[in-house]
């Protein structure tokens, strides 16, 4: 387990750069929880190059946990999360709105978005229904 501390998307990045902790943070409910949560802040909370630092560390671990990650059962699967779309468009939705310039986060977003969507594509019924 991660301590809580403001490098810890440090950690969880280069954890996740790897197969073997891509695949255990994809089953990990506290990451998810304090990725869910810190993509709640407020954006004005963001301003702060540190911040910003740990924002890009946050979705790159994310991205790595899609894209390297692996995990046999669905039901542990946090990149299933229903609530996890909502929350990555809400932030791209504040971003947008903002007057920070963050093309960085902004292509982080989309591009976990994406991973998001082609993982849970069925050629027979389309998206996931739990994304819609």
């Amino acid at each position: 387990s991660v301590k809580e501390s403001e490098d810890m998307w440090q950690v969880y990045e280069h954890m996740a750069s790897e197969e073997v902790g891509a695949s255990k943070l994809r089953e990990d409910l506290e990451y998810l929880n304090r990725f869910m949560t810190f993509l709640g802040k407020p954006i004005h909370e963001f301003k702060s190059s540190e911040k910003k630092a740990s924002l890009h560390s946050a979705l790159k671990s994310f991205t790595f946990v899609l894209s390297k990650g692996k995990c046999d059962d669905s039901g542990k699967d946090i990149t299933k999360s229903s609530a996890l779309l909502s929350a990555l468009f809400n932030l791209m939705k504040s971003f947008l709105k903002c007057d920070l310039h963050v093309p960085d986060v902004l292509s982080d977003l989309a591009r976990i978005v994406e991973l998001l969507a082609r993982s849970s594509f069925n050629s027979t019924i389309g998206l996931d229904s739990s994304y819609i």
